[in-house]
């Protein structure tokens, strides 16, 4: 017996968010791992687009309430930035 079951509007952006996440890792290894120039700069491109694609999408699910977030308290994103800081050379 198979079950069919529709997915919603929210279920799809959710997948398409996963897969711009999957396609923006791939490239970034793809531009890592290239010893062609002119490869790379058109990944750079295409990774470009991708990177908006995925920031629209999100924008969207966001908006709906989708995909929920919070600001970090000022104390963490200062703890951060000491971090990073101490980190530089």
């Amino acid at each position: 017996m198979t079950q069919n079951t529709k997915m919603g509007d929210k279920e799809i952006s959710s997948d398409l968010l996963m897969s711009q996440k999957q396609t923006t890792s791939a490239i970034n290894t793809c531009i890592t791992e290239s010893s062609c120039p002119n490869f790379t700069q058109n990944l750079k491109n295409i990774l470009d687009e991708e990177y908006q694609i995925h920031a629209d999408l999100f924008t969207s699910m966001h908006q709906r309430g989708w995909y929920p977030t919070k600001d970090a308290p000022d104390a963490d994103v200062q703890q951060v930035k000491n971090t990073y800081n101490s980190m530089q050379v």
